[in-house]
């Protein structure tokens, strides 16, 4: 499997159900090029259709991760990509925690939702937010100089930074948009992938 094929296997895999349209956009790939995969993908029985939609199977859950253990085997014998992943999971479990005082607000030693009725603390969680979004956009670089694709994902969480420093909190962690959070739980799970590593619950 090529590294383009990958991609558009890997992006179905993360979204579980999207369209052919959307893995264009997100791998940044010629359309013509994801729908020629994404039918091969289906007579490898990978992934179906339904209508215009696209999801995985198991057989494609399967193929994304054995493809990942032959495509990065040398990279994660790297030290230097061990070192990366003690400092991005620290980076990550702050993010959530991030999160978390974005989506809720404590009240009496209870979590409770933020209806972001007090300024001050929103901007002072937002702040949080682009601090830990600009030092994995450098993390980033470090990797995808390895693993280019993933600069991909340095692009999408710069854009819902922005747009979310414009004004628009939507793109901070709402699931209907690219949102920082969205971007972010994709990563978390590539990287993953990419390194052959376990997903740790306690750190997201």
């Amino acid at each position: 499997m090529t590294e383009s094929e990958f991609a558009v296997l890997n992006t179905i895999v993360l979204k579980k159900m999207t369209r052919a349209a959307v893995v264009a956009d997100l791998t940044g790939l010629p359309l013509a090029d994801v729908n020629a995969t994404v039918a091969t993908l289906e007579g490898e029985g990978a992934i179906f259709r339904m209508d215009a939609d696209v999801m995985v199977t198991e057989t494609g859950t399967a193929m994304a991760k054995d493809s990942a253990g032959q495509m990065y085997a040398q990279l994660r014998d790297d030290p230097d990509i061990e070192r990366w992943h003690t400092r991005f999971e620290p980076l990550n479990r702050q993010l959530l925690r991030a999160i978390t005082s974005w989506q809720t607000i404590d009240v009496g030693g209870a979590r409770v939702p933020n209806e972001h009725a007090d300024a001050e603390y929103d901007e002072k969680v937002r702040s949080q937010i682009d601090a830990i979004v600009t030092k994995m956009g450098r993390l980033l670089d470090e990797l995808g100089a390895k693993v280019p694709r993933l600069l991909r994902y340095r692009e999408r969480l710069m854009d819902a930074l922005a747009r979310a420093d414009a004004g628009d909190a939507r793109f901070i962690s709402d699931v209907r948009v690219d949102s920082i959070h969205s971007i972010w739980f994709e990563m978390h799970e590539d990287v993953l992938l990419v390194l052959g590593k376990e997903r740790n619950d306690a750190g997201g």
